[in-house]
């Protein structure tokens, strides 16, 4: 059962002091066996998708349990182009935005041109890579419209957030979503910008501000070490990390965290040719922290982009850079040692 949106209208005084925690989750898929077109995406769909390894599933219907027990919401950044390739079909998209919605999740955009040149209708008329940064406007506009068409024809409703794939969005991105009737992005990621983000704002955001008619939602990030920064992401960081962040900010009176994760967040050794296994620490690290959304759901209430008031009540004066702490970053840099450690001695 998921609880009722705790989002507030523009200009209402808050009954209590609280953070909307955007919990997003890219959902995406991507051919790394060689034989994909004959087994129709099968083997990537449950690596990618649904996490599956010799120790169990830990991607999409594992991630939506979890938050079914603990009560939270969750916004799901779906890759709908990998529908439009003949071999694949929308059978499989339909299948993981059926699973999404009859959750009471929130279906929202997040296509990968990776999957363009797979596509007849596509492939022929555009020239890019695999950014959608690399399209002009009207190319990104054909792009947007292809993805879109298929996410509602399989199910869901219109978008209102997007994402990009590997937050490669630039100022031609931002006005395609506008033309097409998009009311937020959320690709602004620090730790990307000015190598594949290309978004250009004045000062580092620290919270949602608008942009060319579109409001921009940062992905949450804080200061692990000098002049270093580290985002909210599942597998970038501790649960204690991200924990200390949403504090600080619930503190500092902040009125949006947005983290980050993927469908196949939990897994590794996901390269070609390899056996995906479980990220154990990545999953108690997922755990945690949605144990401590649900203690915590007065202070941290879980949101999504459907919900969201336009415009949106929130701002960046006067806020400062969330900061780490040295010893809880020693302490996650051990971690993904070890990590390291067991993929390489699981691989041999």
């Amino acid at each position: 059962m998921i609880g009722s949106g705790l989002v507030e209208p523009p200009g209402k005084m808050r009954a209590a002091k609280r953070v909307n925690v955007l919990l997003t989750i890219d959902t995406e898929v991507y051919p790394l066996y060689p034989q994909w077109r004959e087994d129709g995406l099968s083997k990537d769909l449950d690596r990618d998708i649904y996490g599956r390894t010799p120790e169990g599933e830990f991607g999409l219907d594992y991630q939506l349990q979890v938050f079914d027990h603990h009560d939270l919401r969750a916004v799901f950044m779906v890759e709908p182009l990998f529908a439009s390739a003949p071999e694949v079909g929308t059978g499989p998209l339909r299948r993981i935005v059926t699973s999404i919605r009859t959750g009471g999740h929130d279906v929202q955009l997040h296509p990968h041109p990776e999957w363009v040149p797979f596509i007849p209708e596509l492939a022929g008329n555009l020239q890019g890579s695999g950014l959608i940064n690399s399209y002009p406007h009207q190319q990104q506009r054909q792009i947007l419209r292809t993805a879109i068409a298929n996410l509602t024809g399989c199910g869901a409703p219109y978008p209102r957030a997007f994402r990009a794939g590997d937050y490669a969005a630039n100022a031609d991105t931002l006005h395609a979503l506008r033309d097409e009737g998009l009311v937020f992005d959320t690709s602004y990621n620090i730790c990307y910008l000015d190598t594949k983000c290309l978004l250009r704002t004045p000062a580092a955001l620290l919270q949602p501000a608008p942009i060319d008619g579109i409001w921009e939602f940062t992905i949450s990030f804080f200061e692990d070490l000098p002049e270093h920064y580290r985002p909210a992401q599942i597998c970038a960081c501790s649960a204690a990390e991200m924990i200390s962040a949403l504090e600080q900010a619930y503190a500092s009176g902040w009125e949006y965290f947005v983290i980050v994760s993927h469908s196949f967040e939990l897994l590794r050794n996901r390269r070609k040719g390899s056996t995906a296994h479980v990220r154990t620490r990545a999953v108690q690290r997922f755990e945690r922290l949605c144990a401590f959304l649900d203690k915590n759901r007065d202070r941290f209430p879980t949101a999504t982009f459907s919900e969201l008031p336009v415009p949106v009540c929130a701002g960046n004066s006067g806020l400062a850079t969330l900061k780490g702490n040295v010893f809880q970053t020693a302490w996650r840099m051990g971690e993904q040692f070890l990590d390291r450690l067991s993929a390489k001695a699981g691989s041999q």
